[in-house]
């Protein structure tokens, strides 16, 4: 998770989305470097709706690494108003040179009965 730096409230919380093609918010105030777009991007969701990015920019993020809490800046951001949250991609995060690992949860006991 990373999040937009103090000053800007409210806080706005990103997540790391692997099916996410690109980083997208529906907070224009998050943009440090914003355009509209020529003509509205058709978004597909997870669970099937169409919506429109109509911008696209820069934002600051502020990022734990370990120990640290690291600035970074995103690219080509999309501006989303509809959308419910922001994600970051874990593809364009790769495309940068971040490495995204997982980890398994620990296991646990499950029964199911009929």
């Amino acid at each position: 998770m990373a999040s937009v730096p103090n000053n800007w409230k409210p806080p706005l919380n990103w997540l790391i989305d692997s099916g996410c093609s690109r980083h997208m918010t529906y907070a224009r105030e998050a943009f440090t470097a914003y355009e509209l777009l020529d003509k509205p991007v058709i978004i597909s969701t997870a669970n099937g709706t169409n919506i429109e990015a109509i911008g696209h920019g820069t934002v600051g993020l502020q990022v734990a690494l370990g120990e640290r809490v690291c600035p970074i800046s995103l690219q080509e951001v999309l501006h989303i108003p509809r959308l419910a949250g922001s994600l970051l991609s874990v593809l364009q995060l790769q495309d940068r040179g971040f490495t995204v690992c997982t980890e398994k949860a620990p296991k646990t006991s499950l029964m199911l009965q009929r």
